[in-house]
């Protein structure tokens, strides 16, 4: 018999065990911490790819109406973040137009009206190169990355990756975790709405939009369940 720790009691525990023997605990041997830890660090790791390659950041848009701004030096705000005319065009640099305390603030206050011991620290951020990152968990079971533009300090995007422990428990807490962290992302999204709509994102891979933003979800074997916010981006 090969032997580990139970990550709950540190008790001796068979490795082919679904139950720890002394404390209950489902899956002793498996670090959920640990995994969503390692699941962070390879979403770090594509965000950032992301954002130095796929120059999405950037877009140039043609003026639209009714901003008509023409002098470069000018600067006003949208729902999409900070717009400015830069040779005749309107260049949106595309976040989801709210600070890492801002989503925080929204976010816990659903969790408070929910009775939920739940809470977003938006103080947890990690400094890169290219983007910062708001990181943290979510519970037992999520993990939530969110990406920060150096420039102007707003959210560019939102990452949920979930692991549970294959009990009805873990999942519905996953569901009810993710469907709020991403209503956070956009004003006035329900969070239930969301809820609702998680199969259809999974089985029939449908994108939900709310006004600005764009919500995804997708099961895989690598990183277990993933959900995303997005601002929408230009056609």
């Amino acid at each position: 018999m090969t032997a580990t720790l139970c990550t709950s009691c540190n008790h001796p525990v068979d490795n082919e065990v679904n139950v720890c023997p002394n404390c209950g605990e489902h899956n002793p041997t498996v670090n959920t911490a640990k995994q969503l830890k390692v699941i962070a660090g390879v979403v770090v790791v594509m965000v950032l790819f992301l954002a130095v390659f796929s120059g999405w950041n950037n877009t140039a848009l043609a003026p639209i109406p009714p901003i008509f701004a023409v002098d470069e030096s000018v600067e006003v705000r949208a729902p999409r973040g900070p717009v400015k005319v830069q040779n005749g065009q309107l260049v949106y640099y595309v976040t989801l137009g709210m600070t890492p305390k801002h989503y925080a603030d929204r976010v816990n206050a659903t969790f408070k009206a929910l009775d939920k011991p739940f809470a977003i620290d938006p103080t947890d951020i990690e400094t890169g190169e290219v983007l910062d990152f708001l990181e943290t968990a979510i519970g037992s079971y999520v993990g939530l990355i969110g990406s920060v533009d150096k420039e102007t300090g707003y959210l560019t995007s939102i990452n949920l990756f979930a692991s549970g422990d294959d009990t009805r428990a873990s999942g519905e807490e996953i569901l009810l975790v993710a469907s709020v962290a991403l209503a956070g992302a956009s004003p006035g999204a329900d969070h239930q709405e969301i809820y609702k709509r998680f199969n259809d994102m999974v089985v029939k891979q449908e994108r939900y939009r709310h006004g600005h933003v764009e919500f995804q979800a997708a099961t895989t074997e690598l990183m277990g369940s993933w959900f995303s916010a997005d601002p929408i981006q230009p056609d």
